[in-house]
Order: C-alpha cells, then structure tokens, then sequence
C-alpha cells in the first residue's frame, strides 16, 4: 500500500519502504529519506505515542540516521505496538504516515505549515555556532560515505596535509583490512614511480631521501608518510591532476586521471581499490561541488561523475583562512526566495566560531538554515539559482593556519 501523506508520498525511496523494499535504518545513505523521518517524528504531537526526546524535538532534522534517531523510532513503535528495533520499515513507516493524515499528527491534518522567513546572517551565526565541537578526526574516520570529497583553493596544502595525515594514522589504529587512499589532483602521473618507491623505502631511508620528491609533492610528505607507515601497505597515494583548460573539460579529465590512477594501482598491487574502499580526494571547490556553479544541474562536476560511477559521497568544503593569499576564498549566500538581497558572508563566521582549531560543521537537511541558501559567484556576481547550498556540499572544514585540533 502506498503512502499517502503529502509529507512522504512523493518521496520514491520512502515509497520503496511502504512496498516492503528495503527499510531505512542505522547509517543510511539516503539522508534526505532520513531527513524526512526525522522531521515527521519531531513534528508528532501525539499523546498516545508518548514525548519523544527533547533533545530530538529541538534539533535539526540532518539525515542521519545516529543514536538520537534510533531512539526517537524506538519509542514511536513501542507507542504505536510495534517492535521496537528502531529499523523504520514498511510497519513503521505506514504507522507514520498515518500520524499526519486526517487528525493525526497534532490534529493539524496536511494543513501546511506558515512559510519561514529566509536566513539572516544572525540565524546562520546561531547555526553554526551551535553545532557540536566533537572531534574532526573521529567525525571523519565515522563517516558512513567511503568517499570523502575536500573541496577547495589551491592554496594551503601543508595544513591540509596535517589534517589528512592525522586521519591516516587514526584509521591505523583500527587495523583495516580493506583498502583505503588519498587521490589529489594535485599530484600527477609522472609523480607516481617517485611516490610509489618512497612509499616502500624503509623509515631511515626515507628520511635520508625525502627531499628527491619534488616541491610539490614535498608538500603532501605528511599524507605520504603517514601511508607508507599503514600496517601491511594498505594506504594507497594517487594521481588525478591534469592541466587543462576549460571548466567542463576539467572536471571530465580529472575523473578520468583519478580512474586511470586506479587501474594503475590496481595492475601493480594485490590489494585493489574499488568503490568498496574507503578514500579521500582533494580537489578545487568547484570540483567537489555536487553541481556546476555555472551550468547549475546540467553540468556534470568530477564529484557527480564519482557519484555516477557508483562511489558514495561526503562533500566538504575546506575552508583555509589566509585572506592575504587567498583573497578570492569567499562562501557568500543569499536567500533562495530572495536572490537579490544582502550576501551572507560565511568564512568570517567561522573564522570566528572556530576560536582558532579546525572546526566541522555538517550543513545537510531540511532544517539547516543552508537548504534555504544559494551560492553568489564571485566572479560574476550572480546566483546560482534554485540550488540549496547544502545540495552542493555536505559540510564545512575550517583550518586555521596553526591546524590546532
């Protein structure tokens, strides 16, 4: 039987669960499915269900399915007589739905709700301010996306690095067996012989030759040390740079290095990457975007090429704050309704925020003031239209030039 609440009907995933397709539960990849779970749980108001958590009720629907989600479905089943397993399935997801049919769901029935007012600089402050300052290397190595996509200027690789070479030895610790990467278009084929043999020297030995690397190669030795010393070589360093000119035709070519430097590892290595593997690729801003800021919905970035190969994607935008050589690293939004008002600046807002450490904030789900945001490019002065900022990007990650963590 199909839903039929305006809230999930036109949802096809959601859809898929009433058909008794796979359920929805812990860690989902389909966040704004989540997303939409969790926005309905909070918004119940129904006294035979008993009160969900505050803590739920009060927060942001971020289509992830965490702890406090699990929970909050726990209790909407045993209210409802259902097992309580905390798994949103067919059962559950048609108990929802029916919360906000007729009467139900605070008797308000499919009454919309009022229109909110658009984002102001205050209410984005107060957003980011009052996410959790849990620590970035734990959120990123948890992350349930195999592929995190760090998008940003060419500008700052040396704190980049620390931040990446941190994460490494954080994923040693846990003894992987499968294998992991780090893809940059910033190194290139012709680095691959030279990387590949420094990541075999013993440690002595790469000490004593670590500045045969080229320059700027150099500048990721943190990344390519912290992999040469992953248990059983299980830490892979790729290519996927290329000179070209021409937007369009770099995001094409840059997918397709980074496909070549897969094949290539995988010739060479027993241990092969696949889209199983977990990774990370650092790539330009408009590269990790999700959409073309030019072309909109249309143009196919190297990130939707990855998601369209079958990778799974964690997009942040990686700010570095060094305003006197990155003078044209700006984030400004304006409202999705109101194209034409005040930009909201957002690097000075973290650079505040942040108190000086490296600083993540996840802007995903319909409750982020950022699905309410559009992107003003600063080339051109012009929006881009009817793409929420937080449909580009998944999250932010602030670095402050001391890379403190």
């Amino acid at each position: 039987m199909a839903l039929e609440s305006s809230r999930f009907a036109g949802h096809q995933r959601l859809q898929d669960v009433a058909q008794n397709r796979l359920a929805i539960g812990a860690f989902s990849p389909h966040r704004e499915a989540v997303g939409l779970i969790q926005t309905a749980l909070r918004d119940l108001n129904d006294g035979a269900i008993g009160r969900l958590p505050g803590s739920f009720k009060d927060g942001v629907a971020d289509g992830v399915y965490g702890q406090e989600t699990l929970n909050a479905v726990r209790q909407f089943q045993g209210g409802c007589g259902l097992k309580p397993d905390g798994v949103c399935g067919t059962n559950t997801l048609h108990a929802l739905d029916e919360q906000f049919l007729g009467g139900g769901g605070g008797g308000g029935g499919e009454t919309p709700p009022a229109k909110s007012p658009p984002p102001t600089e205050e209410s984005v402050k107060t957003f980011l301010t009052g996410q959790p300052r849990d620590r970035v290397i734990e959120r990123l190595i948890n992350a349930p996306e195999n592929l995190i996509v760090w998008g940003d200027f060419h500008l700052g690789e040396a704190h980049k690095s620390a931040v990446l070479e941190r994460w490494i030895r954080a994923l040693a610790l846990r003894r992987p067996h499968k294998m992991h990467f780090h893809a940059s278009e910033y190194l290139f084929p012709e680095d691959r012989d030279k990387i590949d043999a420094h990541l075999e020297m013993p440690l002595l030995e790469r000490v004593k030759r670590m500045f045969e690397l080229p320059p700027h190669v150099l500048r990721f030795l943190p990344v390519i040390s912290a992999a040469a010393d992953f248990p059983n070589h299980r830490y892979a360093i790729l290519s996927a740079g290329r000179h070209v000119r021409g937007e369009s035709r770099r995001h094409r070519m840059l997918f397709r290095s980074f496909q070549e430097s897969i094949a290539h590892f995988n010739a060479t290595h027993a241990a092969k990457i696949n889209v199983t593997c977990r990774g990370n690729f650092l790539v330009g801003a408009r590269h990790a975007a999700r959409f073309d800021v030019r072309e909109g919905r249309s143009g196919r970035t190297t990130t939707r090429r990855l998601i369209d190969a079958g990778w799974t994607v964690h997009v942040i935008r990686v700010v570095v704050d060094i305003p006197f050589l990155m003078p044209n690293d700006k984030i400004d939004l304006v409202p999705l309704d109101q194209p034409g008002g005040e930009p909201i600046h957002i690097v000075p807002m973290l650079t505040q925020i942040s108190g000086g450490r490296t600083f993540y904030v996840d802007i995903r789900g319909q409750q982020s003031p950022f699905s309410r945001l559009m992107f003003l490019d600063p080339e051109e002065g012009k929006p881009l239209k009817d793409i929420a900022y937080n449909e580009m990007y998944d999250a932010f990650l602030y670095i402050p030039l001391t890379t403190r963590m």
